[in-house]
C-alpha cells in the first residue's frame, strides 16, 4: 500500500512539473497610463514570444513551470522585466506599466522651398551617348542602332522576333513596355515603342541619345 501511495504521489509531483500554463498581460504606459498595441512579450531562455492586440492585451501559453522571467519591451519605452513563479491562480490580467525611453531618434530635417517648382523643372538624371560614341560603334555594326545601348548599365536590348528583328529595350529590370522612345522629344511608332523595330531607327541619323532611367510618365506620357 506504501508503495502505490508513493508512486501516485511520484506521478501527482511530475504531473506538476510538467504543467503547462498560461499567461495574461495588459500592457500601459506609465506616464499616461493609456494601453499599449504591439507591445512583446517573451519568456528568458525560451522561444515563446507574442505582442499585445488593440486592447493591449498579450497572451502567452505553454508557459513551463517554475520561476519564470517574463520581458515585456515597447518602442520608446524602457524594457521591464518581471518574475512569476508558475502555476500562478491569475482571474484578471496581470498590469505592466512601461516607462518612457530617454533615447531620442536622430532627427530627420524636411525642408521646402519658398516657390513652387513644376516636374518641368525639376532635376533628373539624364546619362547621354555623345556623337563620337555613336559614330564609333556604328561602325561595329552600322544597321543596328541597339549595339549604342549595350555598353549602358541597367539597360538589356532583348530580342523578341527572330525574323523581323524586333527588340525590346529593357531598362532596370522592367518589361519593354515600360520603355518610351522619343524622337527630337516627340513619341516615336505613333506612341507604341514595345514589339517595333528599333533597327528601324537609322543610326547615321543620330546626333545624341539621351537615356532617363525612371518614371518620366508625367513628362513624356504613358509608357515612360
Amino acid at each position: 500500500m506504501q508503495k502505490i501511495f508513493l508512486a501516485l504521489l511520484i506521478s501527482i509531483c511530475a504531473t506538476g512539473a510538467y504543467a503547462q500554463n498560461n499567461f495574461k498581460i495588459i500592457v500601459k504606459s506609465q506616464e499616461s497610463k493609456s494601453i499599449l498595441q504591439a507591445a512583446t512579450m517573451s519568456v528568458a531562455g525560451t522561444s515563446l514570444i507574442t505582442s499585445s492586440n488593440e486592447a493591449g492585451i498579450a497572451l502567452l501559453n505553454n508557459i513551463p513551470a517554475g520561476k519564470q522571467l517574463i520581458k515585456v519591451n515597447h518602442i520608446g519605452f524602457r524594457e521591464k522585466t518581471i518574475t512569476i513563479t508558475f502555476p500562478v491562480n491569475q482571474q484578471t490580467p496581470f498590469e505592466v506599466f512601461l516607462e518612457q525611453s530617454e533615447d531620442e531618434l536622430e532627427e530627420v530635417i524636411i525642408s521646402s522651398t519658398r516657390t513652387s517648382r513644376s516636374i518641368q523643372n525639376t532635376p533628373t538624371r539624364v546619362e547621354t551617348i555623345e556623337l563620337e560614341e555613336i559614330d564609333e560603334k556604328s561602325n561595329m555594326r552600322p544597321a543596328n542602332v541597339s549595339m549604342i545601348l549595350h555598353e549602358s548599365t541597367g539597360i538589356s536590348v532583348q530580342q523578341t522576333s527572330a525574323t523581323s528583328g524586333n527588340a525590346s529595350i529593357r531598362i532596370q529590370g522592367l518589361d519593354g513596355r515600360y520603355t518610351q522612345l522619343l524622337k527630337d522629344g516627340y513619341a516615336s511608332f505613333g506612341n507604341f515603342a514595345n514589339g517595333l523595330s528599333i533597327l528601324e531607327i537609322p543610326p547615321l541619323d543620330l546626333a545624341q541619345v539621351e537615356i532617363i532611367k525612371g518614371p518620366a510618365s508625367t513628362l513624356y506620357g504613358a509608357g515612360a
